[in-house]
């Protein structure tokens, strides 16, 4: 069991949602007595949202976006640069799962979105 801020930042998933079953049912203030952790209810809690949990300390799934793109005989062409390692990745994609026009679509068309909505921050690394 998780006792130490050390062991909580380094702690799986797994480990956490045990201390965090251990205590159910608990007030705040009888945190530490009730786990033996070194650590305030305090603690864990901003270790908790450090990690992408919500009240009631769960983890919110991701929500799935659609994308419906028109099936089309004839595709438009555009030639796009793109890293070596990114084509490599792309080709074995399509090469499973088909319809190259109908992803690329999909893939550019969510990454506008997102960079329109400042969701995503792109950099260079140099």
């Amino acid at each position: 069991m998780i006792k130490t801020i050390e062991e909580l930042k380094a702690a799986t998933e797994v480990e956490i949602n045990e201390l965090l079953e251990c205590f159910k049912g608990n007030k705040t203030e009888d945190f530490q007595k009730v786990t033996g952790c070194e650590f305030t209810y305090s603690t864990l809690s901003t270790e908790l949202t450090k990690r992408g949990y919500e009240n009631f300390w769960h983890k919110p799934k991701a929500k799935k976006r659609n994308f419906t793109v028109k099936m089309i005989q004839k595709p438009a062409r555009f030639n796009l640069g793109m890293t070596p390692e990114c084509k490599k990745a792309y080709e074995e994609f399509i090469k499973a799962n088909g319809w190259g026009y109908v992803h690329t679509t999909a893939a550019l068309m969510s990454y506008m979105e997102a960079y329109k909505k400042r969701e995503i921050k792109v950099s260079i690394d140099v």
